[in-house]
């Protein structure tokens, strides 16, 4: 059996893992990326001095992570599917940096796969660019498609595990389930028949399924004007 550990489930190893030894919120994600120099900022600094957990957690996730990003660097995008597949997505550059709000904003071209915008269902067409907005974290992101000129096509909002950051990609666990916004203002939810067919084949919970539809219930509300 191969298990995939996302953002939440690391986040819970992290708090475990702190209470038989001093460990860095972010542990688990940190390691992924410089396994060796965790561990030894962590002895050296959170040995005698646990109370420093924030502070040295938040100064190697400045380094590893955040200082690597700069504007017009291409980042990678990991789509893990339910079933463990990973698609990896046409790669975003970076426009925008937000550390405050833990934020990216990538332009990307040059699409992968179909001809034509899943749930848009429009034809992609030669110089047709995105604008991905994407919050660490954060249950979903958003693709606003738009022709060539600027035309807008359409928003389109992925709902997924908790998004991770690292030095050169994004990463995160689709669930299926999706939201979208038409230029004209309609919205619609789509393909929750997909995870609940994932979830009648075991690769999710049933926690979680409830938790990918409230969100993209909460979110279609949202973008109707319906709720906060």
């Amino acid at each position: 059996m191969e298990i995939e550990f996302p953002y939440l489930a690391k986040s819970a190893l992290d708090e475990l893992r702190n209470e038989v030894l001093p460990s860095v919120a972010n542990h688990h994600r940190l390691r992924i990326i410089a396994s060796e120099y965790v561990d030894l900022v962590e002895k050296m600094q959170l040995t005698s001095h646990p109370e420093r957990r924030k502070a040295t957690g938040e100064a190697l996730e400045k380094m590893l992570i955040w200082d690597k990003f700069e504007k017009g660097k291409m980042v990678a995008i990991d789509h893990v599917k339910l079933n463990g597949k990973i698609i990896s997505l046409s790669e975003g550059k970076i426009i925008e940096i937000s550390p405050e709000e833990r934020k990216l904003v990538l332009k990307r071209t040059g699409y992968k796969g179909k001809d034509r915008y899943d749930g848009l269902e429009l034809p992609k067409e030669e110089g047709d660019y995105a604008l991905t907005e994407v919050r660490e974290g954060s249950w979903f992101y958003k693709h606003t498609y738009h022709r060539r000129d600027g035309k807008l096509l359409g928003e389109y909002y992925n709902i997924n595990t908790p998004v991770e950051f690292y030095p050169d990609k994004i990463r995160y666990v689709d669930l299926e389930i999706d939201v979208i916004r038409w230029p004209d203002g309609k919205v619609k939810v789509v393909e929750e028949e997909l995870l609940e067919q994932k979830l009648r084949l075991g690769f999710l919970s049933e926690k979680l399924a409830r938790k990918a539809k409230e969100v993209a219930e909460k979110l279609r509300e949202r973008l109707c004007g319906k709720g906060e």
